[in-house]
């Protein structure tokens, strides 16, 4: 069998032209913008290899469709692999249709959704540009082996995720089928060919399926050319989509909606589950009339398909769209309930604390219960052996250095988890038997303590099939588990935001134990399930109108925005969450809002004016909520000192360091590596090496002991250290850590992750150091390769590494090369931070030096004075201003400015000799000052 080309983007049917295949898979093609049926041959003209369309190569064919041909192309600016499909519409209107949705589909970007890169015109065809992907179709994926329904759910749920943001953009797509979807060799599922996507608001009038009497005495076979069952499925120009796909009001030829959509994902998935379609006919007509009015059939026998998920697909087959789900958003969080995982999730609130559906009193239970004494077993279904053992061999089978080691880390910070957790419960269950508790303190100890088991039973479900950026973040994620002590804390408890109302309780719950699980997948690194999740959820929360919740669903939702480095979304989200939790007079909530928007507008946004307001609004929400919380003040530390390290004001970054690390050691969070870290880097660009050295020394000792040595924290931690014992001239030691750490790299952190480009940054300062200038040259311009297909080019990691490839060309005497590096760090510094900033001084610096090799004294002199002038502004280090003012010295004397410059390297002097008298820079600035004396 000829194998199909992979990476295409589009379905394999063939044009349907005067009449409709026989293949039940084509699609059927709209016509119905006028002038009857479209031309057989109205196809896009044909492409031979290596002609070009805009700015792209064509490289191959990859298939045709109903929509138009579909070929691999080379797009030259951005030097990626592309896709691009030329389409089929010879009509003006028909044209000018296409290319309003593709624009609309240009402007979604939805990692579930293939990205559409450019809309153009080339010889009166239009063209879209989108993205490539390498990988199979979703049927393909399903024929390649047997998957179970799990496996099958939680691809689909990818599916619905593009789904749901293109109805979110007012798109419907009107031919979902699995032929439509790819699975990417990432594993991850994106919605495509939307040619026949329409907007929502292009007709959503509601439609009623008639009823079989009388659809067939209206259809009734009379010869008329308005037979809907005959016409419409035997001539090109009414139907759109793949018949045994479309959704009842397709068929009828009424307006589709987000509905019609769902209608069709569900017969996909059911096709999926049963290995067979809800509805059959031996004829196109036959078919219809199935979907139109016949009953979903029942299961297969021997199908392993659990009744709950038979109901929810089965919802979204009804007939009459109003009866489906209310929205993908809603469907998608009815396919995650899992009732078997729900039993862990959702904390089995009528065996653990006795209370009904109805929201029974916890005290009647307390009365019932004969003994406190068996806390343990209200965990036994969520913490037990068969789940340790499943932990220890998902993570020793995954074949990870660092697996044994953090798999014993997770299960012995677990198994405390689960001790405190029994603890509070059987000392609250105690004090409630014997009257010193009320029932209305007891039942706000209960859900305090139901919350943390649902979410240790979210965190055990992700742990127990972990992959390898899972077991990564594991111990921090365990770690990272909310504290039972608040259960406790009577007073917190009692001044809690009022619960919801009784008639939303048990949904606002259900919602609850869906952001559980958000957490756990997000804490874990599987921030893909955890997006769609959390979309899922905030719509849901906001159809409840529960601010509190909604608050929390968007705090959720934008938490992991941030952490895909969508910051724009972020912001915006995370700032409707902020309003909602101040609706709600939820002031911890609203603090933890602010805290991640600190980091947010000073990291991600490089809005730092806008980070340090948030800063203040954080600070007044813990003081307003009136009880001390260390923890959330020294995460809020953290950020700040972030941001202001990002903005050159490295005092005050350190300050917030010092402050926040103590509170983290205490509490024993792993969070303290990450600040112990940023603290050494702060050290480190004040020139305090000596400091910066043992913070980093005591960061990989402390990251070995509670991550293991080959975990990607440690291995960065080794990196960190070696490229602060470069600037001691500690090479030897930086070198063989350094080696080390390219050594463990891929396996820690992936083949080309961007920290590798660091690394090698690092090691081509040693060379560089040592005279090998060439080997430095390699080692660089490897370290920007690895960083621009890592991050983009505009990054502030690619200004750093350019700043380094220029110093390396300058050793090398490529004068102009260096320069072109250099200008281009500049031009990028520049725009990322438009004030006065270190990074933005130290490539003017550099210029400035490049331009006296050069002899250019007055460009030297230009670049040189706008450095020293920025580094007094940020108030720098004495030492790097002394350097910029040396340089500063030099061309000046040149110029002839000779009082000027010796004033400037008098002060040179004085910095660069203060600490040592034997330092190289000392040396040589006394040796140039004596030499000019000397010649008077």
């Amino acid at each position: 069998m000829t194998e199909k080309p992979r990476g295409a983007v589009i379905n394999s049917a063939s044009r349907v032209s005067g009449g409709i295949s026989s293949d039940d898979e084509a699609t059927l093609v709209d016509g119905s913008t006028g002038g009857g049926e479209p031309r057989a041959d109205a196809s896009p003209m044909p492409l031979e290899q290596s002609v070009r369309i805009g700015r792209f190569t064509v490289l191959t064919k990859l298939g045709a469709g109903g929509m138009g041909v579909v070929y691999s192309a080379y797009d030259d600016e951005l030097d990626r692999k592309i896709a691009i499909k030329l389409l089929r519409a010879e009509r003006e209107p028909e044209r000018d249709r296409m290319r309003r949705e593709a624009q609309a589909l240009a402007r979604l970007s939805d990692p579930h959704v293939v990205q559409i890169y450019e809309v153009g015109e080339q010889h009166g065809a239009m063209y879209v540009a989108m993205e490539y992907i390498s990988g199979a179709t979703l049927r393909e994926w399903l024929k390649s082996e047997v998957r179970p329904w799990r496996a099958v759910v939680e691809m689909f749920a990818q599916a619905g995720a593009g789904l749901m943001a293109a109805h979110a953009v007012g798109l419907v797509h009107r031919d979902f089928k699995p032929d439509n979807v790819m699975v990417g060799d990432d594993g991850r599922a994106r919605v495509l060919d939307f040619g026949l996507a329409r907007s929502i608001d292009a007709g959503g009038t509601e439609v009623t399926i008639p009823t079989p009497s009388a659809a067939l005495e209206l259809h009734e076979p009379s010869g008329s050319s308005n037979h809907v069952l005959s016409t419409s499925l035997t001539s090109v120009g009414t139907l759109l989509g793949t018949p045994p796909y479309m959704s009842p009001e397709q068929i009828l030829g009424a307006p589709v909606t987000a509905q019609s959509d769902q209608f069709s994902f569900c017969v996909a998935l059911y096709e999926a589950l049963y290995r067979q379609r809800p509805f059959h006919g031996t004829s196109r007509e036959a078919l219809c009339r199935a979907i139109l009015y016949g009953p979903l059939p029942d299961a297969p026998s021997g199908a392993r398909v659990p009744g709950w998920l038979r109901r929810v697909v089965a919802r979204g087959l009804a007939k009459q769209p109003e009866e489906r789900w209310p929205s993908m958003a809603v469907l998608l969080a009815a396919l995650e309930r899992d009732p078997v995982r729900a039993r862990r999730r959702a904390g089995a609130v009528v065996l653990a604390f006795g209370l009904t559906a109805a929201g029974a009193s916890a005290a009647s239970w307390g009365q019932a219960s004969a003994s406190c004494s068996d806390a343990d077993s209200l965990l036994a279904d969520v913490w037990n052996d068969d789940a340790r053992a499943a932990i220890v061999t998902a993570f020793t089978g995954a074949e990870l250095d660092y697996g044994e080691h953090t798999a014993g880390q997770v299960v012995a910070r677990l198994d405390a988890y689960a001790r405190a957790w029994a603890d509070a419960h059987a000392e609250a269950c105690v004090a409630h038997r014997d009257g010193l508790r009320s029932d209305s303190l007891w039942d706000h100890q209960v859900s305090c303590l139901s919350r943390r088991r649902v979410e240790l039973a979210s965190l055990v479900d992700v742990l127990e099939s972990a992959d390898e950026p899972v077991i990564r973040r594991a111990v921090t994620a365990a770690r990272g588990l909310p504290g039972v002590e608040r259960c406790a804390d009577l007073d917190a408890l009692t001044t809690e935001i009022p619960p919801p109302p009784d008639e939303l309780r048990d949904e606002v719950e259900r919602v609850r134990d869906q952001l559980s699980k958000v957490h756990a997948l997000d804490k874990t690194g599987r921030y893909e399930q955890a997006k769609t999740l959390a979309i899922a959820a905030a719509a849901r929360a906001d159809e409840l109108g529960y601010p509190r919740l909604r608050a929390e669903a968007l705090y959720s939702k934008g938490g992991i925005e941030e952490r895909v480095a969508d910051y724009t979304t972020s912001g915006q989200t995370l700032r409707d969450a902020y309003f909602l939790a101040e609706e709600a007079r939820d002031d911890e909530l609203a603090a933890d809002i602010a805290t991640l928007l600190v980091f947010i507008g000073g990291y991600g946004t490089n809005d730092s004016a806008a980070g340090l307001l948030w800063a203040r609004h954080a600070r007044a929400k813990l003081a307003r909520a009136g009880r001390p919380d260390d923890l959330r003040r020294a995460t809020l530390l953290s950020h700040e000192g972030t941001l202001l390290n990002d903005l050159g004001r490295f005092d005050e970054a350190e300050a917030k360091f010092l402050e926040a690390l103590p509170i983290l050691e205490r509490e024993g969070e792993l969070r303290q590596l990450s600040v112990l870290g940023n603290l050494a880097i702060v050290q480190s660009r004040q020139r305090r090496f000596d400091e910066s050295i043992a913070n980093f020394r005591r960061l990989r000792e402390l990251s070995t002991e509670q991550l293991g040595a080959g975990h990607p924290e440690t291995v960065v931690s080794v990196m960190n250290l070696a490229h602060a014992l470069t600037y001691k001239g500690h090479n030897d030691e930086a070198r063989a850590l350094l080696e080390d750490a390219i050594e463990r790299a891929p396996a820690a952190l992936g083949p080309d992750h961007v920290t590798t480009s660091n690394m090698w940054s690092a090691l081509a300062k040693i060379q560089l150091d040592e005279g090998d200038a060439k080997g430095a040259l390699r080692s660089s311009e490897r370290a920007y390769a690895i960083a621009v297909a890592a991050v983009g080019p505009e990054h502030r990691r690619v200004a750093t590494i350019l700043t380094r490839l220029g110093t390396v060309r300058r050793a090398l005497g490529e004068l102009e090369e260096a320069a072109r590096d250099f200008e281009r760090a500049r031009e990028l510094l520049t725009k990322l931070y438009p004030d006065a900033h270190p990074m933005r001084a130290s490539i003017l610096h550099e210029l400035a030096q490049l331009e006296l090799e050069r002899d250019d004294l007055a460009a030297a002199r230009g670049y040189a004075e706008d450095a020293v002038k920025m580094l007094v502004a940020v108030e720098i280090d004495a030492r790097t201003l002394a350097e910029a003012r040396e340089t500063l010295a030099l061309a000046l004397w040149g110029l002839g400015e000779r009082e000027r410059a010796r004033e400037l390297a008098a002060e040179a002097e004085r910095a660069l000799c203060a600490d040592d008298p034997e330092d190289d820079a000392c040396a040589r600035i006394k040796a140039w000052r004596r030499e000019r004396r000397s010649r008077g």
